[in-house]
């Protein structure tokens, strides 16, 4: 079974226990113009997301397992989306994250479909989903590595499926647009390469999430 498609049955549970969670009479999602309700909004929307986190690779070569270190990653995301309700909707995620230390790049790309929950129609949300996503490394060969900086190897545009989650909180600022935090991850695994393998890669940040509704 290749690597990647493991991370379908979780996705499937995750994305369950969501819906489940959102679905219960505890967390039911209140009726149009019901007062308490922080979420109101209905409709398509666009979104920006500023965030800092980390990103990491690693990977087994020649019986040694090697990976990168937690080094500061900037990440960018953008994305459009529809609010079918104040609990629930769907959207296109496209998202960069990039990291450089000591003459080591590490950058990763992906498109993911997410499904975005209100529970209780307030403020507080979880999202996860599925899309695909390519990793690329670049590296000095020149550049001074310390003594326990790991010599990464390269791998240029690899592709593979990603599993995302994120949670956070958002306020509306005004009737069309909304304002929050939020804590996104997003992980894979690779396809054996060469002598490389089960290889890895994620990244993770904590940032200000933009929605402005039309």
């Amino acid at each position: 079974m290749n690597r990647t498609t493991r991370l379908l049955p979780l996705a499937a549970v995750t994305l369950a226990m969501a819906l489940g969670l959102a679905a219960s009479p505890a967390h039911a999602c209140p009726a149009d113009g019901e007062e308490g309700c922080g979420h109101e909004r209905h409709g398509w929307f666009a979104g920006l997301d500023l965030g800092a986190g980390t990103a990491r690779l690693e990977y087994e070569q020649d019986g040694n397992k090697i990976e990168s270190d937690d080094t500061a990653a900037l990440g960018v995301t953008l994305r459009v989306g529809y609010q079918f309700s104040r609990c629930f909707a769907l959207t296109l995620d496209t998202r960069g994250v990039s990291r450089e230390d000591d003459g080591q790049e590490l950058s990763i790309g992906s498109t993911v479909l997410m499904a975005k929950l209100h529970p209780g129609g307030r403020g507080f949300f979880i999202r996860g989903g599925l899309g695909r996503g390519c990793i690329t490394t670049e590296f000095d060969t020149d550049a001074d590595q310390a003594a326990d900086q790991p010599e990464l190897a390269a791998l240029d545009d690899e592709h593979a499926l990603i599993l995302a989650f994120g949670v956070g909180y958002e306020w509306m600022v005004n009737d069309s647009f909304a304002l929050g935090l939020a804590l996104d991850a997003r992980g894979a695994e690779l396809d054996d390469q060469d002598d490389l393998t089960d290889i890895k890669f994620g990244e993770s940040t904590l940032g200000v999430t933009m929605n402005w509704f039309f």
